[in-house]
Order: structure tokens, then C-alpha cells, then sequence
């Protein structure tokens, strides 16, 4: 059985509410996203967990590789942003990414513990 996307994420409200009615698992902060526990299916709402973006980024990094950033391209974004050389537009075609990823990158909002 396949669960779409939407699918899982509405039984999640139903079942669990809303990430940010939990805190982080990993800092403690509040939780802003749901984040499917590695080697799960996906198909039961205990098969997530509440993260902070920055963690949730960071655990999908080391256990799914899935994000297209690492954390040294993360540092090379903000280093490169701070030389106040380049668009946030830009970066994003250097990196291949939105130009919105970019903007959560260099304004802390993901990322962060980097």
C-alpha cells in the first residue's frame, strides 16, 4: 500500500496534531515539521517524529541523504552571502535549489545548527 504525501501528513493531524504542538526530539526546541523515522514505511503515524527544521534537515542529511546541501555547502552559501558578491538567486543556481532554501539558509531559519 502506497500512502501519498497529503495522506500521511492529514493522518498525522488527526492523529498526532500539529508538529508544533510538540517540541523537537533532538534540541528541545519547538517542533515545526514531522519527520519519517529512517527505515520506516511511513504508513503509521508512530513512524514520525517532531523536529525543528534545522534538525529536521540535519537528521535527513545523516540518515536518508536525501537533502541536496550539505553542510559544507551550507557554510560555502553563507560565506558567499556575506561578501555581499551575490544574489540570493544566484546562489540558488550555483546550489540548485529554490532561491527560498537559500533565504532560510543565510536568515538562520534552517540550517542553523551549522
Amino acid at each position: 500500500m502506497t500512502l501519498s504525501y497529503n495522506g500521511a501528513h492529514w493522518r498525522l493531524y488527526r492523529d498526532r496534531g500539529k508538529a508544533t504542538d510538540h517540541k523537537c526530539i533532538d534540541c528541545g526546541r519547538r517542533a515545526e515539521q514531522w519527520s519519517q523515522t529512517k527505515d520506516t514505511t511511513g504508513l503509521d503515524t508512530s513512524h514520525y517524529d517532531p523536529r525543528c527544521k534545522s534538525c529536521h534537515c540535519k537528521y535527513d542529511y545523516e540518515t536518508h541523504n536525501t537533502t541536496k546541501l550539505t553542510p559544507d555547502d551550507v557554510e560555502d552559501i553563507r560565506t558567499l552571502w556575506q561578501t555581499g558578491g551575490f544574489y540570493q538567486r544566484e546562489l540558488a543556481e550555483m546550489f540548485d535549489v529554490k532561491q527560498s532554501n537559500i533565504s532560510s539558509i543565510v536568515n538562520g531559519h534552517t540550517w542553523s545548527n551549522i
